[in-house]
């Protein structure tokens, strides 16, 4: 059997799943700016449009925009390398920084591409300020942003996963 993700809108955008609105309900919360599906490329492994371009942060560095691809927790490993060539390639086009979330806010595990070394990072695997409470996302922030979050990780987190699309309803906050 193979299951389909449902559609959502929030904040007049129509997602291609829950997953990806309750990111974008998440990066709201945490006060970062994003774009969904921004823009398609042509890359060497094919064509591309990742999930979220994430503007730049600081404007006297032209190369410091992210891109995000978001994946379900339970994505096979053959989804995973394939989404990591095409978000490498991205990365080496575009010299903007690239990041896969797989699964929720909640339970997130984060990838980026180091540019400068040519290779995958599992975020995890980082070390973090010492008794952070979500050390995965606050680097994840800290990083899109360069600045600690204004807004509680954990607070985020509840936003997100409290975020409801079902009969109609947005996802706002309420």
């Amino acid at each position: 059997m193979e299951f389909k993700a449902i559609e959502t809108r929030y904040k007049n955008c129509r997602f291609r799943s829950r997953l990806e609105s309750r990111w974008a309900t998440f990066l709201d919360a945490v006060k970062v700016p994003w774009e969904y599906e921004k823009e398609g490329f042509s890359l060497p492994s094919g064509a591309y449009l990742p999930d979220f371009w994430i503007p730049n942060p600081m404007p006297e560095w032209p190369y410091a925009g992210y891109w995000l691809e978001i994946k379900p927790s339970n994505v096979s490993a053959a989804d995973l390398a394939e989404a990591q060539q095409k978000m490498a390639e991205l990365t080496e086009s575009t010299k903007h920084t690239s990041h896969i979330l797989c699964g929720t806010p909640e339970d997130c595990k984060a990838y980026f591409y180091n540019f400068y070394q040519a290779k995958w990072v599992l975020d995890n695997d980082i070390e973090y300020p010492v008794g952070h409470p979500d050390p995965v996302l606050f680097h994840l922030v800290y990083s899109l942003t360069h600045e600690v979050p204004v807004v509680p990780i954990q607070e985020a987190i509840a936003a997100a996963m409290s975020a409801r699309f079902e009969h109609g309803e947005s996802g706002a906050p309420k």
